[in-house]
């Protein structure tokens, strides 16, 4: 784990577990690659040994400032790859393969701004309302002398439970066709939301004394919520994660843990 935004509720996990009494049965579900392929949970939501544990519920620990977050969204993948011929710039005789990328950039600029737009993409469940669409360029190094050989774009759409994926990957890949551009896609599993009267919800509300929410982010709760109903809560404040100041406050680890849990943990 190389974040505080991570290593921070996961100590309060550990101390608030050793804290409970020993009729409370509790297991620590500890996963990696959160932030990448959510291998690790996908591994333990598959696990016969995790499936056997009976669970009940979840609680997924996130910097959320310990609100319970009771849905939030999950992500399509998207791999746009144009190929193109290097040599030196100056011979002519290279083909850059950005010019194959470039209109298909420029279909997924519209889309982007369809997606901010249109009401039909929106979901006022959400702040914001409007799916998440982040594209990042890679030319994998090449000198400006070069043609470049190789292309590409990643995208990373994230939408809530209530945006179906299909018209926008359509979209896509009627795009990718039309520029002649490879596409690769991978998505998680559904968005994970549970209803604001969740037994499960209403309860980290009343040990919380927060009302329950969404966000626009996502967690391991997209793999785990195939064994039980996720809750994600924990302490930190997530506009600090990913920033050169990210941090969470003793006080906030002391308030996740209780006044009475952990001993001298």
């Amino acid at each position: 784990l190389g974040s505080a935004d991570m290593k921070g509720p996961l100590a309060a996990c550990i101390v608030a577990a050793r804290g409970l009494p020993e009729r409370v049965p509790a297991t620590l579900l500890i996963t990696t690659d959160e932030e990448t392929t959510k291998a690790g949970a996908s591994a333990v939501a598959a696990s016969g040994l995790a499936r056997r544990l009976g669970l009940r519920g979840i609680l997924v620990a996130e910097p959320t400032g310990l609100v319970p977050v009771r849905g939030h969204r999950a992500s399509v993948n998207i791999t746009a790859t144009a190929e193109g011929v290097q040599a030196h710039s100056s011979t002519g005789k290279g083909r850059n393969a950005n010019w194959d990328l470039i209109p298909f950039l420029a279909e997924m600029r519209a889309l982007s701004q369809r997606l901010r737009d249109e009401p039909a993409f929106r979901d006022d469940a959400y702040d914001p309302p409007f799916p998440d669409f982040n594209l990042v360029i890679d030319n994998y190094g090449t000198a400006v002398n070069v043609t470049v050989p190789r292309a590409s774009c990643r995208i990373k759409f994230r939408r809530s439970r209530g945006l179906p994926p299909g018209p926008v990957l359509e979209a896509v890949r009627d795009a990718a066709a039309r520029a002649g551009v490879a596409l690769e896609v991978s998505a998680e599993g559904e968005a994970p939301e549970l209803a604001a009267d969740h037994p499960l919800v209403r309860l980290c509300a009343e040990l919380s004394g927060k009302a329950p929410a969404t966000v626009p982010f996502g967690t391991d709760a997209v793999a785990l919520q195939a064994l039980a109903p996720c809750v994600v809560m924990g302490p930190g404040d997530i506009a600090v994660a990913h920033t050169p100041g990210e941090q969470v406050s003793l006080a906030d680890l002391a308030a996740a843990v209780g006044a009475d849990a952990g001993g001298d943990a």
